[in-house]
């Protein structure tokens, strides 16, 4: 059991520090990792997102996802509107100058988790994301 122990505790520091370090590279944006979570999942539905459903699949808690679009309203980075199939609803989409930043924190992201994985073989890589579809699955299963 302590060796669990100790691999859960290595998860939790590890996850702890990829936030404040990918935090300390988003700042040149002047961005936090929950925004660019905003931006990139509005960059995969150009169309646009129900508020609702962009809620539910932010790694944020759903009582912040107002307060983080109104910031990046204010910003001039995203737009709301209200959804023709929801008159109670918005969408939220990017603006033009939301897509150049959702690009641009894209790209520093992607650099990011390639430095941060660099260590690792494509055999590493391979057996950890199969042991952590296995973890999330457990997680699903409480």
């Amino acid at each position: 059991m302590q060796d669990k122990l100790k691999i859960w505790l290595q998860v939790a520091r590890a996850y702890q520090k990829t936030g404040r370090r990918l935090s300390e590279r988003l700042r040149e944006l002047d961005l936090s990792g929950a925004q660019l979570d905003v931006l990139a999942n509005l960059s995969r539905h150009p169309q646009g997102m129900n508020q609702t459903e962009l809620g539910g699949k932010l790694l944020s808690t759903k009582a912040n996802v107002t307060g983080l679009i109104e910031r990046l309203v204010s910003r001039g980075l995203v737009q709301r509107q209200p959804d023709p199939n929801d008159a109670r609803s918005k969408t939220v989409s990017l603006t033009g100058e939301g897509e150049e930043l959702a690009a641009r924190a894209g790209a520093l992201h992607a650099r990011f988790v390639d430095e941060m994985l660099a260590g690792l073989s494509s055999e590493d890589l391979t057996r950890l994301q199969n042991i952590m579809t296995r973890v999330e699955s457990a997680l699903d299963g409480m």
